[in-house]
């Protein structure tokens, strides 16, 4: 009789090798903390200066560094002979990678290893369908593909050259925030969290709208904050300067605060209105995270989160690139409409929980690790007969 493989037994690598610091090198983080909390053994393979190499030695995760500076996305020989080095000095039991620009040499290498299997964190925009000959070759390398929804599972289908039944749904996996007890009332806090340049940019629209909406709710008896959370160095972001002296040209001094935090969910904890801005990812944990927590929402305008919205109707508003004008008007409707909104979130809080609460997120990625490694067993095995 086979003795059942457990998610605990397997020694795992996560491939990450990414500057930014976005949900997918959150996901990586979390996934190799979930591996490690549960008795296995994983290694983040990254890039030396990121801050995801710098949360994961905060962590205690074993970290492999890539030996260059920036992988280069289209071919990167150094990042091939560095990963070729890898699975030549340590027997990996199975690989997740995170990010579609640095799986093809993880596909090419794998080919000659048909016991290890490789599943595929996707969440990218992608210009045009990948879908050439030797795109296609290997990507059948891939054994499963995890998205976060359903609207990704759709555009993976579109764009990639994989089959639906290697497509799995695994949820964000984010956890609810416990929001602060003890708040001033009087004042409405409009929080966001920035990690890039472009983040920066949509908050300089939300400074615009927040003027207006000031001399729109000044008979409602309370005050707004924006609040910006990070827990990267924006203030070397060119237009960090910039964004600061538009809160000041604006009058918005007392208004507009900078947090500089060691986590991120203290964006969450007084939160009256989470406003996504990162329109550079089709899916986003934050937003999610402020969602499970009982906190509205006004999110960038693109096709998954709209179909979030769809789904769990009253929770959010949704608002187009840099559009002042829609975030006021937005942010409006749902400060004048709060307890409804906070209604709809309390009434479906068990839902986002089945779908994106961090035990469902769990319990899937255990059963997708096991049983995509049972599978390659058993094929090594029939193949090792054959020959």
């Amino acid at each position: 009789m086979k003795e059942k493989i457990l998610f605990s037994d397997l020694n795992t690598l996560y491939i990450c090798p990414s500057q930014s610091w976005g949900t997918l090198e959150r996901k990586a983080l979390a996934d190799c903390l979930i591996h490690r909390d549960m008795g296995g053994n994983p290694h983040l393979f990254c890039l030396k200066d990121s801050k995801l190499n710098e949360e994961a030695i905060k962590w205690d995760i074993k970290t492999i560094n890539y030996t260059g500076k920036k992988v280069n996305q289209l071919i990167d020989f150094r990042y091939f002979l560095d990963l070729r080095k890898l699975f030549k000095s340590i027997n990996f039991d199975l690989v997740h990678c995170y990010n579609l620009g640095f799986i093809w040499e993880v596909c090419f290498l794998l080919k000659a290893k048909p016991s290890i299997p490789l599943l595929f964190t996707f969440n990218d925009y992608l210009d045009s369908p990948q879908n050439t000959f030797m795109q296609s070759w290997l990507f059948k390398r891939v054994d499963q593909l995890l998205v976060f929804s359903h609207t990704m599972k759709e555009t993976a289908q579109e764009t990639l050259p994989v089959s639906n039944r290697r497509i799995k749904i695994s949820g964000n996996g984010v956890d609810t925030i416990k929001k602060e007890q003890d708040r001033d009332l009087n004042i409405k806090n409009l929080n966001c969290v920035v990690t890039s340049p472009a983040d920066l940019e949509q908050v300089k629209s939300i400074i615009y709208a927040l003027k207006s909406l000031n001399n729109s709710v000044e008979d409602l008896n309370f005050k707004l904050n924006l609040n910006v959370y990070s827990m990267t160095h924006i203030e070397r972001f060119e237009e960090y300067e910039k964004t600061i002296s538009l809160g000041h040209d604006n009058q918005l001094s007392e208004s507009v605060h900078f947090f500089k935090v060691t986590s991120e969910a203290e964006a969450f904890k007084n939160a009256d209105i989470f406003i996504g801005t990162a329109f550079n990812e089709p899916f986003n944990d934050y937003e999610m995270t402020a969602m499970i927590s009982k906190v509205p929402v006004l999110l960038p305008r693109t096709a998954s989160r709209q179909f979030i919205l769809s789904q769990y109707k009253w929770t959010g508003e949704s608002y187009y690139f840099s559009d002042s004008r829609e975030i006021k008007s937005k942010l409006l409707k749902i400060l004048l409409n709060d307890q409804t909104y906070l209604n709809e979130l309390d009434s479906q809080h068990q839902a986002f929980v089945d779908n994106h609460g961090l035990d469902a997120y769990v319990s899937r990625l255990i059963g997708f690790y096991e049983k995509n490694y049972s599978k390659r067993q058993n094929l090594s095995r029939a193949l090792e007969r054959n020959n």
